[in-house]
């Protein structure tokens, strides 16, 4: 099974438009780390907590070890450490990386790691027919009035894609 490790931005994502719970249906074997949750509202860090109860995800904690090899030197310097975390734990255990951060996406691939963000979430949720191409559609449009950083272009590239599936 594929090993994903999900960045902050991605979960902030999927709660607001009511998908966690789907996105956990994926064919994947979640990870994320505390301090990823540490950067959630209350709210949706006690939903990462229900679904770490319900063993949907593996929430890592760092050993005191661990700590100076989080720290990298030889990572981009526009890294938080969060995003460190989550860089770091996709290199432990050979995982692929989701997030919405492009410069963690842009660092992942120098370090041998498959990177994708929230439209490639979607689409395996529609590949692996957990949402249908109607309800993505809904979904993006709906992110897309509240996530004013995704990419307009592909975002209206992936809506004309499931709209021509839908015929």
């Amino acid at each position: 099974m594929k090993l994903v490790v999900t960045d902050a931005n991605i979960f902030i994502d999927l709660v607001e438009m009511h998908l966690l719970a789907s996105f956990f249906e994926l064919k994947f074997e979640f990870f994320t780390t505390w301090e990823v949750l540490q950067e959630l509202d209350e709210h949706d860090f006690q939903e990462l907590l229900i679904a770490e109860k319900y063993k949907w995800i593996t929430i890592h904690s760092f050993l005191p070890s661990e700590v100076p090899s989080v720290n990298q030197p030889d990572v981009s310097k526009g890294l938080s450490y969060t995003d460190r975390s989550v860089l770091f734990l996709a290199e432990k255990i050979k995982g692929m990386l989701i997030t919405g951060d492009n410069l963690l996406r842009k660092e992942a691939p120098k370090r041998n790691i498959e990177a994708h963000g929230i439209l490639w979430v979607m689409e395996q949720l529609i590949l692996q027919k957990i949402l249908t191409p109607e309800a993505a559609i809904a979904k993006l449009r709906q992110l897309m009035t509240i996530n004013l950083w995704l990419p307009a272009k592909l975002c209206q590239q992936k809506l004309d894609e499931w709209k021509a599936m839908t015929v």
